[in-house]
Protein backbone atom coordinates (compact mmCIF):
# COMPACT_ATOMS: atom_id res chain seq x y z
CA UNK A 1 0.00 0.00 0.00
CA UNK A 2 1.81 2.85 -1.39
CA UNK A 3 0.49 6.42 0.32
CA UNK A 4 -1.25 7.62 -3.46
CA UNK A 5 -3.24 3.69 -3.06
CA UNK A 6 -4.96 4.98 0.16
CA UNK A 7 -7.74 7.22 0.25
CA UNK A 8 -9.38 9.54 2.46
CA UNK A 9 -12.11 7.29 3.54
CA UNK A 10 -9.40 4.39 3.98
CA UNK A 11 -7.07 6.62 6.67
CA UNK A 12 -10.43 7.53 8.19
CA UNK A 13 -11.24 3.72 8.73
CA UNK A 14 -7.77 3.69 9.86
CA UNK A 15 -7.80 6.20 12.66
CA UNK A 16 -10.96 5.00 13.56
CA UNK A 17 -9.77 1.41 14.15
CA UNK A 18 -6.61 2.93 16.13
CA UNK A 19 -9.70 4.73 17.76
CA UNK A 20 -11.63 0.95 18.77
CA UNK A 21 -8.19 0.18 21.08
CA UNK A 22 -7.17 3.07 22.17
CA UNK A 23 -10.55 5.92 22.74
CA UNK A 24 -9.31 9.33 23.76
CA UNK A 25 -9.23 13.22 22.30
CA UNK A 26 -6.59 12.47 19.83
CA UNK A 27 -9.48 10.77 17.72
CA UNK A 28 -11.27 14.19 17.56
CA UNK A 29 -7.72 16.36 17.59
CA UNK A 30 -6.06 13.91 14.73
CA UNK A 31 -9.65 14.49 12.59
CA UNK A 32 -9.33 18.09 13.02
CA UNK A 33 -5.86 18.70 11.95
CA UNK A 34 -6.55 16.54 9.09
CA UNK A 35 -9.41 18.80 7.95
CA UNK A 36 -7.05 21.93 8.90
CA UNK A 37 -4.63 20.69 6.63
CA UNK A 38 -7.09 19.75 3.92
CA UNK A 39 -8.45 23.32 4.00
CA UNK A 40 -5.11 25.16 4.11
CA UNK A 41 -3.92 22.71 1.15
CA UNK A 42 -7.21 23.47 -0.77
CA UNK A 43 -5.56 27.17 -1.20
CA UNK A 44 -2.11 26.68 -1.55
CA UNK A 45 -1.46 25.41 -5.60
CA UNK A 46 1.39 23.70 -4.53
CA UNK A 47 -0.40 21.07 -2.23
CA UNK A 48 -2.90 17.98 -2.48
CA UNK A 49 -5.45 18.44 -0.15
CA UNK A 50 -6.10 14.88 -0.24
CA UNK A 51 -2.92 13.89 1.03
CA UNK A 52 -2.60 16.69 3.25
CA UNK A 53 -5.68 14.90 4.54
CA UNK A 54 -4.27 11.95 5.04
CA UNK A 55 -1.22 13.38 6.52
CA UNK A 56 -3.24 15.05 8.95
CA UNK A 57 -5.68 12.11 9.55
CA UNK A 58 -2.82 9.87 10.51
CA UNK A 59 0.09 11.47 12.17
CA UNK A 60 -1.01 10.75 15.32
CA UNK A 61 -1.36 7.55 14.61
CA UNK A 62 0.94 5.67 16.99
CA UNK A 63 -1.14 6.37 19.96
CA UNK A 64 -3.28 3.15 19.27
CA UNK A 65 -1.07 1.11 21.00
CA UNK A 66 -2.84 2.85 24.33
CA UNK A 67 -1.17 6.54 25.92
CA UNK A 68 2.05 6.92 25.70
CA UNK A 69 4.21 10.33 25.11
CA UNK A 70 7.18 10.17 22.79
CA UNK A 71 6.28 6.63 22.20
CA UNK A 72 3.33 7.72 19.81
CA UNK A 73 5.97 9.47 17.55
CA UNK A 74 7.96 6.15 16.78
CA UNK A 75 5.45 3.85 16.98
CA UNK A 76 3.73 5.84 14.62
CA UNK A 77 5.98 5.63 11.95
CA UNK A 78 6.41 1.94 12.33
CA UNK A 79 3.23 1.47 12.02
CA UNK A 80 2.68 3.33 8.86
CA UNK A 81 5.87 2.19 6.93
CA UNK A 82 4.58 -1.81 8.01
CA UNK A 83 1.90 -0.95 5.62
CA UNK A 84 3.62 0.80 3.37
CA UNK A 85 3.04 4.40 3.49
CA UNK A 86 6.16 5.78 3.64
CA UNK A 87 5.19 9.23 3.60
CA UNK A 88 2.39 9.27 5.98
CA UNK A 89 5.45 7.37 8.44
CA UNK A 90 7.84 9.99 7.80
CA UNK A 91 4.91 12.82 9.03
CA UNK A 92 4.40 11.08 11.59
CA UNK A 93 8.49 11.06 12.54
CA UNK A 94 8.40 14.90 12.24
CA UNK A 95 5.30 16.15 13.76
CA UNK A 96 6.75 16.62 17.22
CA UNK A 97 9.84 18.91 15.88
CA UNK A 98 8.73 21.98 14.56
CA UNK A 99 12.31 23.04 15.70
CA UNK A 100 13.90 20.06 14.67
CA UNK A 101 15.50 19.45 18.03
CA UNK A 102 14.41 16.36 20.60
CA UNK A 103 14.95 18.10 23.35
CA UNK A 104 11.97 20.89 23.34
CA UNK A 105 9.29 17.98 23.28
CA UNK A 106 7.43 18.47 26.43
CA UNK A 107 5.66 15.06 26.47
CA UNK A 108 7.02 11.90 28.26
CA UNK A 109 10.75 10.48 26.62
CA UNK A 110 9.09 6.97 26.91
CA UNK A 111 10.63 5.62 24.03
CA UNK A 112 13.07 2.51 23.68
CA UNK A 113 17.17 2.96 23.18
CA UNK A 114 16.41 2.17 19.80
CA UNK A 115 13.79 4.02 18.88
CA UNK A 116 15.56 7.09 20.72
CA UNK A 117 19.08 6.41 18.28
CA UNK A 118 16.13 6.60 15.48
CA UNK A 119 14.67 9.75 16.27
CA UNK A 120 18.00 11.48 16.71
CA UNK A 121 19.41 10.35 13.75
CA UNK A 122 16.17 11.14 11.46
CA UNK A 123 16.18 14.25 13.40
CA UNK A 124 20.15 15.25 12.34
CA UNK A 125 19.28 14.26 8.71
CA UNK A 126 15.87 15.70 8.28
CA UNK A 127 15.21 18.01 5.97
CA UNK A 128 10.82 19.21 6.67
CA UNK A 129 9.02 18.80 3.40
CA UNK A 130 6.00 21.57 2.80
CA UNK A 131 3.65 18.79 3.95
CA UNK A 132 5.93 18.16 7.07
CA UNK A 133 5.82 22.21 7.90
CA UNK A 134 1.76 21.57 7.12
CA UNK A 135 0.86 18.78 9.44
CA UNK A 136 3.48 20.69 12.35
CA UNK A 137 0.85 23.44 12.17
CA UNK A 138 -2.26 21.75 12.11
CA UNK A 139 -0.81 20.02 15.20
CA UNK A 140 -1.12 23.40 17.14
CA UNK A 141 -3.74 24.70 15.54
CA UNK A 142 -6.73 21.54 16.37
CA UNK A 143 -7.69 20.67 19.60
CA UNK A 144 -10.29 18.26 20.42
CA UNK A 145 -12.85 20.47 20.86
CA UNK A 146 -12.44 22.64 17.95
CA UNK A 147 -9.91 25.02 16.22
CA UNK A 148 -7.75 27.54 18.21
CA UNK A 149 -4.67 30.16 17.43
CA UNK A 150 -1.56 28.07 18.58
CA UNK A 151 -1.02 30.26 21.18
CA UNK A 152 -4.27 28.31 23.14
CA UNK A 153 -2.90 25.13 22.48
CA UNK A 154 1.17 26.17 23.73
CA UNK A 155 -0.46 27.53 26.85
CA UNK A 156 -2.49 24.78 27.26
CA UNK A 157 0.11 22.60 27.33
CA UNK A 158 2.46 24.03 29.30
CA UNK A 159 0.28 24.12 31.97
CA UNK A 160 -0.83 20.42 31.31
CA UNK A 161 2.34 19.50 31.46
CA UNK A 162 3.96 21.73 34.37
CA UNK A 163 6.43 23.34 32.26
CA UNK A 164 8.73 25.59 34.63
CA UNK A 165 10.05 27.06 31.14
CA UNK A 166 8.92 27.58 28.16
CA UNK A 167 10.10 26.11 24.70
CA UNK A 168 11.76 29.11 22.89
CA UNK A 169 12.87 27.21 20.09
CA UNK A 170 9.82 25.35 19.58
CA UNK A 171 7.13 28.03 19.57
CA UNK A 172 9.43 30.41 17.40
CA UNK A 173 9.27 27.44 14.69
CA UNK A 174 5.50 27.04 15.02
CA UNK A 175 5.23 30.83 14.44
CA UNK A 176 7.57 31.12 11.16
CA UNK A 177 5.51 27.93 9.87
CA UNK A 178 2.25 29.96 10.39
CA UNK A 179 3.74 32.88 8.88
CA UNK A 180 4.50 31.17 5.73
CA UNK A 181 1.47 30.00 5.52
CA UNK A 182 -0.38 32.81 5.60
CA UNK A 183 2.27 34.21 2.80
CA UNK A 184 1.33 31.10 0.90
CA UNK A 185 -2.12 31.41 0.66
CA UNK A 186 -2.58 35.37 0.69
CA UNK A 187 -4.25 35.77 3.98
CA UNK A 188 -4.72 34.51 7.56
CA UNK A 189 -5.11 30.62 8.23
CA UNK A 190 -7.64 30.99 10.77
CA UNK A 191 -9.70 32.48 7.94
CA UNK A 192 -10.08 29.57 6.70
CA UNK A 193 -10.60 27.24 9.65
CA UNK A 194 -14.29 27.25 10.59
CA UNK A 195 -15.44 27.81 14.45
CA UNK A 196 -12.22 28.75 15.37
CA UNK A 197 -13.96 31.89 17.39
CA UNK A 198 -16.47 30.13 19.22
CA UNK A 199 -13.92 26.90 20.12
CA UNK A 200 -11.28 29.51 21.50
CA UNK A 201 -14.03 31.95 23.52
CA UNK A 202 -17.18 29.89 24.13
CA UNK A 203 -17.53 26.51 25.17
CA UNK A 204 -15.72 25.06 22.83
CA UNK A 205 -18.30 22.19 21.48
CA UNK A 206 -18.43 20.22 18.34
CA UNK A 207 -22.12 21.57 17.52
CA UNK A 208 -20.60 24.85 17.31
CA UNK A 209 -19.24 23.74 13.78
CA UNK A 210 -22.22 24.04 11.02
CA UNK A 211 -24.03 20.90 9.81
CA UNK A 212 -22.82 22.07 6.71
CA UNK A 213 -18.89 21.69 7.69
CA UNK A 214 -16.99 18.98 6.08
CA UNK A 215 -15.52 18.28 9.47
CA UNK A 216 -19.01 17.70 11.43
CA UNK A 217 -19.97 14.47 10.36
CA UNK A 218 -16.83 13.02 10.72
CA UNK A 219 -16.76 14.25 14.42
CA UNK A 220 -20.12 13.53 15.22
CA UNK A 221 -19.61 9.91 13.82
CA UNK A 222 -16.27 10.08 16.68
CA UNK A 223 -18.41 11.05 19.04
CA UNK A 224 -21.31 8.46 18.79
CA UNK A 225 -17.94 5.86 18.43
CA UNK A 226 -16.09 6.56 20.94
CA UNK A 227 -18.36 9.35 23.58
CA UNK A 228 -17.89 12.99 24.19
CA UNK A 229 -13.89 14.37 23.99
CA UNK A 230 -14.75 16.39 27.34
CA UNK A 231 -15.38 12.62 29.16
CA UNK A 232 -12.43 11.24 27.22
CA UNK A 233 -10.27 14.08 29.07
CA UNK A 234 -11.53 13.91 32.62
CA UNK A 235 -11.21 9.73 31.69
CA UNK A 236 -7.67 9.62 30.89
CA UNK A 237 -5.27 7.92 33.46
CA UNK A 238 -3.31 10.23 36.36
CA UNK A 239 0.44 11.16 34.59
CA UNK A 240 -1.55 10.23 30.64
CA UNK A 241 -2.27 14.14 29.91
CA UNK A 242 0.20 13.58 27.39
CA UNK A 243 -2.42 11.71 24.75
CA UNK A 244 -3.74 14.89 23.86
CA UNK A 245 -0.33 16.72 23.11
CA UNK A 246 1.89 15.85 20.32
Amino acid sequence: MSLSEIRPIEAESLLFAAGDRNPGPWVAHSLLAGYAAKRIATADARLNPDQAFVMGLLHDIGRLYGPSGLRHVTDGYKYLDSLGLRKCARVSLSHSFPDGRLDTYLGEPDVEPEDLNLLKAYLQEARFSDYDRLIQLCDFISDASGYCPVEVRMVDTVLRHHIKETPHSRWVAVFEILKEFDHRIGTSVYALLPGIVESTFGKGDLPRLSASDPETQSLLAARERFGDPKNWKAAEPQGQSSQSES
